[in-house]
């Protein structure tokens, strides 16, 4: 639940605008509250990951606008933090059904609530869904497509051929995202 809170945070962030730092940092709380006894390995073991984070709060010592420096310093840290809490400490299952369960939402929403943009010298529509550009769209589509394969070969590894197959229904959506979306770079990462 923790991870697909945090993923959808981050791809409904036109949406929910400043909730999404309240949604990450209540999600990390909830993480430190409920796995307590992961949070002093995790550290250890990530403790490298940490020291960009740190510098870029630092750095607004020297800024021109120390200020907002600061301030998206630590929003950056919060997502790193939230970050390693999902990639280094949460289950591997865990982390594959919560990013699922985001895109898969955020897929079907963006078909429910999308809009088309116009882009280059009449080259026409594209897609963007709800994100803020066509290549941000395509960027989401790919990772809920990886995501979506992830989930049917686990539910399918579990013998859950339902869920496996109400997975593997959201694919053909996905693919029609990536091409209204008319963004390449999206359909080569995700290829």
């Amino acid at each position: 639940v923790l991870v697909a809170i945090v993923v959808a945070a981050m791809l409904f962030n036109l949406q929910v605008g400043s909730l999404t730092p309240l949604l990450i940092i209540g999600s990390a709380g909830a993480f430190v509250v409920l796995r307590w006894e992961r949070l002093y390995p995790m550290v250890t073991a990530c403790w490298p990951l940490l020291m960009l984070p740190v510098f870029v709060c630092l750095s607004a010592t020297w800024s021109a606008v120390p200020a907002t420096t600061f301030y998206y310093g630590v929003v950056y840290a919060l997502t790193v933090v939230a970050g390693i809490m999902m990639g280094g400490v949460a289950k591997p299952r865990s982390f594959i059904i919560g990013m699922f369960v985001a895109f898969a939402a955020y897929s079907v929403m963006s078909i429910a609530f999308g809009r088309m943009v116009t882009w280059g010298e009449g080259a026409g529509d594209a897609f963007a869904g709800l994100a803020g550009s066509k290549n941000q769209f395509g960027d989401f589509s790919g990772l809920a497509m990886i995501s979506t394969i992830a989930a049917c070969a686990l539910f399918a590894t579990e013998r859950r051929w339902f869920v496996a197959a109400l997975c593997a229904g959201l694919i053909p959506l996905l693919a029609l995202h990536l091409y209204l979306a008319k963004a390449p770079s999206a359909l080569v990462s995700t290829a």
